[in-house]
């Protein structure tokens, strides 16, 4: 009777033992679900501060440049437009296309597509994924392997008309080196206007001794805009950066962030 019983309680015991373990291994698993899908899961628009219609250009700029290097997650598509105008009046106009990825810590994806000649795409790719780093520019149509993605984007920043520089400067301050958005001087918040429905801050200023405009988003503090211009003697310009789509800290397509060269 005694064996009887004391078997009956091992028993009893390896039962609640067992129910125990299936106990946690459902709240581990339940949790682990839980923690992807808060991760998956696309975040809100992130909320400007309170205060942040009152902040002065100098304030602004700064929170500004704390968005983008704080960013977990990056993404746009964009496009530069040049308007080149003689002395006679008459003028002609460029355009380039382009489109950012990222994800912090190490991967990286920007391409510009140049729409000077329609006849033949003009492609640059900066690719950027752990240590690797690649790039890619149809004219050559070799793939090359710069040692740093500072360096990549040293290449692509002047026939990207800027575009290939000024995010991922924000975005890696300690990594993409060169003039910063955040270096502008002699600031000014100009009267506050509206961009495809969202309401923007306007802040003039000088970048590389020149005077640029350039748009901040409020709800999300992100650039929308540049407007930059310049008399070169022959041609007077007006150089238009516009990024659309821009979001932060919100989960990025893995496509995006493929190399993907011909």
């Amino acid at each position: 009777m005694r064996r009887h019983t004391l078997g009956s309680a091992v028993s009893t015991v390896q039962a609640l033992a067992l129910q125990a373990l299936a106990a946690r291994t459902a709240l581990a698993a339940l949790a682990a679900v839980t923690a992807f899908a808060l991760l998956a899961a696309p975040s809100a628009p992130a909320a400007p501060p309170d205060d942040v219609a009152g902040l002065s250009a100098d304030d602004l700029l700064a929170r500004m440049v704390q968005r983008y290097a704080a960013a977990r997650s990056y993404e746009d598509r964009g496009s530069v437009t040049t308007v080149f105008t003689r002395d006679d009046g008459r003028s002609f106009t460029t355009g380039r296309r382009f489109r950012t990825a990222f994800v912090r810590p190490d991967e990286f994806r920007f391409e510009f597509v140049d729409e000077l000649d329609m006849a033949v795409t003009k492609r640059f790719i900066v690719w950027k994924h752990g240590l690797a780093v690649r790039r890619f520019w149809d004219p050559h149509g070799d793939v090359e392997y710069p040692s740093s993605l500072s360096l990549a984007l040293a290449g692509a920043t002047g026939v990207s008309s800027g575009s290939a520089h000024v995010v991922p400067r924000l975005l890696l301050p300690d990594e993409v080196g060169g003039r910063s958005l955040a270096d502008m001087t002699r600031l000014e918040r100009l009267e506050d206007a509206d961009c495809d429905g969202a309401p923007c801050a306007r802040i003039a200023g000088f970048y590389a001794g020149e005077r640029r405009t350039i748009w901040i988003e409020l709800g999300t503090l992100l650039l929308r805009r540049i407007e930059h211009e310049r008399d070169s003697g022959r041609y007077r310009t007006l150089l238009t950066t516009i990024y659309e789509d821009a979001a932060a800290d919100e989960p990025v397509d893995p496509v995006l962030l493929e190399f993907g060269a011909p």
